[in-house]
């Protein structure tokens, strides 16, 4: 589990060939996503250096030593955040 502060990835999604990053920050801890303050539910919140907010269930995520092994030698492409990213 991660720590408010860990270092982390965030991947929109990823073919054979590529991978589609939103970014590189940091874990924000849990907390109420826009799209479901209606609700009330919370999420995992990753604070990307530089450019927002994107949320757990919006991406793939983990520590940032798991990264390389993610790449794996594939083509990595920074993508935009969601528009309902926050």
């Amino acid at each position: 589990m991660a720590e408010i502060g860990d270092r982390v990835f965030a991947i929109s999604f990823a073919d054979e060939l590529t991978v589609y990053l939103f970014g590189i920050g940091t874990y924000g801890g849990r907390d109420t996503p826009p799209a479901f303050a209606e609700l009330g539910l919370r999420n995992p919140r990753i604070n990307l250096d530089g450019s927002g907010t994107v949320w757990g269930y919006q991406c793939w995520w983990g520590p940032i030593e798991e990264l390389e092994g993610i790449v794996n030698g594939r083509q990595v492409v920074t993508v935009p955040l969601p528009p309902d990213a926050g």
